[in-house]
């Protein structure tokens, strides 16, 4: 989000936006600059663009930063492709998030891609719920950070593993059923 904010920065010249990186309820802050931006246009046409240009700060930021890609954790799903169905559920968008896996460089690692359109707000719960209705409860659900999946995860008693790439989250920990540090706990909670 804070490459979203830049930019957006720098097209309005608003440097106080630069107090909603990193807040829980940036989609605020997102709003105001959007109607700073494009204050004819619908709600709908303002998330349209807002999306879009999060996407494609995402696609670019992941071609010059190679590194934030965690090459333990792509082994490890490479591995686990062999004896599971992998499903990426991601409030990214259908229309990026294979740009996103081909920038990544891990393209065709899941058997399923589960993500929101460009035109809603990406709300977890519904993902969820949609997903289920489609493919049936998930055996687990991984993630490193999204306080609200990990509840979403709670209310449909879906088994949660936290798996957190930085500073652990004592509230996230609190809601997953599972937390591994390493590479090797995730798989072997994975695995028994």
């Amino acid at each position: 989000h804070r490459e979203w904010f830049d930019k957006v920065i720098a097209m309005t010249g608003d440097k106080t936006l630069d107090n909603w990186k990193n807040k829980k309820d940036y989609f605020t802050g997102v709003d105001k600059a959007m109607k700073i931006l494009m204050p004819n246009a619908s709600e709908t046409e303002r998330t349209l663009q807002a999306r879009k240009w999060y996407q494609e700060a995402v696609v670019k930021y992941i071609k010059e930063h190679p590194e934030s890609l965690n090459k333990k954790v792509v082994d490890l799903l490479k591995r686990l492709k062999s004896k599971f169905i992998l499903a990426l559920l991601t409030s990214n968008t259908k229309e990026y998030i294979q740009q996103i896996l081909e920038a990544s460089g891990i393209q065709g690692i899941y058997d399923i891609v589960f993500a929101s359109s460009v035109e809603e707000v990406p709300i977890k719960a519904e993902l969820f719920k949609k997903f289920i209705e489609t493919y049936g409860q998930p055996k687990f659900y991984i993630a490193g950070r999204g306080k609200e999946a990990f509840e979403e995860c709670v209310k449909l008693n879906i088994i949660s593993i936290y798996f957190p790439s930085e500073e652990i989250n004592p509230e996230i920990e609190k809601l997953a059923s599972r937390t591994a540090r390493t590479e090797e706990e995730l798989e072997k909670l994975i695995e028994n």
